[in-house]
């Protein structure tokens, strides 16, 4: 049995078809990314509903303290979710190129990993301190690891988006 024997149709179909193979990488970076956009852009937005919806059974008076940490995390969650639904997207020449280095998409994919387990860490938190209306001995300390979880993010979404720019001068 020859090579080409081994190859399914549809891969024997591909080889008269120059480029074809680039393409359909491009289009499952391009796919991979959404999904990936999608679940940490859904993470950040259950975890805000979440929190805003706890705030309302609050009672009151809420401790100045708390309400600048819970401001904060309104605030960020917010600039994330703008971040990741409006930034770099599939598009960018990153998923333009025929061609990407091994280095800068393993770099995009540990990334990413980054981003997911952080922003699924982040809406447990939430939903976990929110459940318990922050009547936790430990609120203020919860808060506080909330924002630097956020932090966390902002960092990772920077660095996705300084990979993703050097490949724009390969955009025709």
């Amino acid at each position: 049995m020859s090579g080409s024997e081994e190859l399914s149709t549809f891969e024997r179909i591909t080889l008269f078809i120059p480029g074809f193979k680039g393409y359909k990488e491009k289009e499952l970076r391009r796919e991979s990314d959404r999904l990936i956009r999608e679940k940490i852009f859904s993470n950040l937005d259950g975890a805000e509903r979440s929190f805003r919806e706890a705030l309302t059974y609050l009672p009151r008076p809420i401790s100045e303290d708390i309400m600048t940490l819970v401001d904060i995390i309104i605030y960020r969650l917010q600039e994330l979710k703008d971040s990741v639904k409006f930034g770099e997207s599939g598009y960018s020449g990153f998923f333009d190129v025929e061609k990407v280095r091994e280095d800068d998409l393993e770099k995009v994919l540990k990334n990413d990993l980054k981003l997911l387990r952080v922003s699924e860490k982040v809406f447990k938190d939430v939903q976990e301190l929110s459940s318990k209306g922050f009547n936790v001995p430990d609120a203020r300390n919860r808060l506080m690891m909330i924002i630097e979880a956020l932090k966390v993010i902002r960092e990772a979404l920077s660095v996705r988006r300084d990979i993703l720019k050097g490949y724009d001068k390969f955009v025709k």
